[in-house]
């Protein structure tokens, strides 16, 4: 009987430690970045293909420049969070700078 006892109280204590373990695996898994997603095009809606793109954040003024693809998209990912200004260039086309994006 007392074996019983041992073994079921043992069997809580490795579950409810198991129980932490995930949860600080969870919490650790977190992840806070985030990405800015769109699609250049001129002012009748037609894509903008190989378009220079800069995203630059507002706090630390630290750019990061992409190409948009043939279909005019483009995908910043994994930036850190806060407050981003884009700016746009193409051949025929003048700079276009975005208000801050957060």
């Amino acid at each position: 009987m007392l074996n019983r006892i041992v073994a079921n109280v043992s069997l809580r204590w490795l579950f409810a430690l198991a129980l932490v373990f995930l949860a600080v695996a969870a919490a650790h898994s977190q992840n806070f970045r985030g990405g800015i997603t769109g699609s250049v095009t001129d002012q009748s809606g037609a894509v903008v293909p190989n378009a220079q793109v800069t995203a630059t954040a507002t706090a630390t003024a630290e750019s990061i420049e992409k190409t948009s693809s043939s279909a005019g998209d483009v995908i910043f990912q994994d930036l850190p969070l806060g407050s981003y200004t884009v700016t746009v260039t193409a051949a025929g086309f003048l700079r276009s700078p975005t208000q801050p994006l957060v």
